[in-house]
């Protein structure tokens, strides 16, 4: 898919209520090392995930699952040429702690354009800060030369090509917790086939 305007990437201030936010983290800070029991197939995503289907609060997954289906419609009403149905992966809860960094990348794409990427299915990929009280940790945009400030409740989104190749700053102070997803057009990679969401969250 090209895009042939420059909405994206799109940042949204308090994309979620004070109350949601407050929610989710005093759930993360009693089930934090749940975070280090995360082993992936990925070396660098140890310790740093909760997924979706992990999480036994069915009040934390529903605000998950109503989050990400805004950020859907978010997608939809800014590409409204595109005839695709949209789905939405199931999301994760992110830990990034003092050291953490991300180097510039493309999430559905290899940075040469050659090398097979392991998730070509992914058209979007989304972001929600559930808090501000760390140092570093912005996401970046180098072909674009943005940076952004993460602030508690911000949503990001953008595109999964190599135009929108993004990385992280290290986080050098704090830890940075955050709600990450992606978006696609497989339904085989669709978590939430619902199209249910509330404006409330």
């Amino acid at each position: 898919m090209i895009f042939d305007n420059d909405i994206f990437p799109i940042v949204e201030e308090e994309f979620l209520t004070k109350d949601a936010i407050n929610f989710l983290m005093d759930w993360i800070e009693s089930n934090d090392s749940t975070f280090d029991e995360h082993q992936s197939n990925i070396s660098y995503w140890n310790k740093k995930c909760i997924y979706y289907k992990e999480i036994i609060s069915e009040d934390v997954q529903y605000i998950l699952k109503q989050a990400c289906l805004a950020m859907k419609k978010y997608i939809e009403i800014n590409t409204p040429n595109e005839s695709k149905k949209l789905y939405v992966e199931t999301p994760q809860l992110v830990r990034w702690r003092h050291g953490d960094v991300m180097t510039p990348h493309a999430d559905n794409v290899e940075q040469d354009g050659v090398t097979p990427n392991t998730s070509p299915w992914r058209e979007f990929g989304g972001v929600i800060y559930l808090n501000s009280d760390f140092d570093g940790g912005k996401i970046y945009y180098p072909n674009l030369n943005i940076e952004v400030t993460p602030r508690t409740g911000m949503m990001v989104i953008h595109p999964a090509n190599l135009k929108y190749t993004h990385g992280v700053s290290e986080v050098t102070k704090g830890k940075r917790y955050t709600i990450s997803t992606f978006f696609t057009f497989d339904q085989l990679y669709g978590g939430f086939l619902s199209e249910s969401y509330n404006d409330s969250i």
